[in-house]
């Protein structure tokens, strides 16, 4: 299964974070399923930006994450 977040949202100057991967168990081979990775990123002036109205971990890291 896959999943696309594109950060920054569209509008937001600077450089896309793009991340790519797959998560395996611990024997290094086997996919691992039911994962999530959660991912924030800062702005072009390194800020975790709010817009104000953010809930849950949005209140520590602004809303460009997914």
């Amino acid at each position: 299964m896959g999943c696309r977040t594109v950060i920054p949202p569209a509008g937001e100057p600077g450089e896309k974070l793009i991340i790519s991967g797959t998560i395996f168990e611990a024997d290094g081979t086997t996919p691992a399923e039911g994962v999530i990775v959660y991912v924030h990123h800062t702005n072009i002036a390194g800020i975790y930006p709010k817009k104000g109205d953010e809930s849950g971990n949005g209140k520590f890291h602004g809303y460009q994450r997914g």
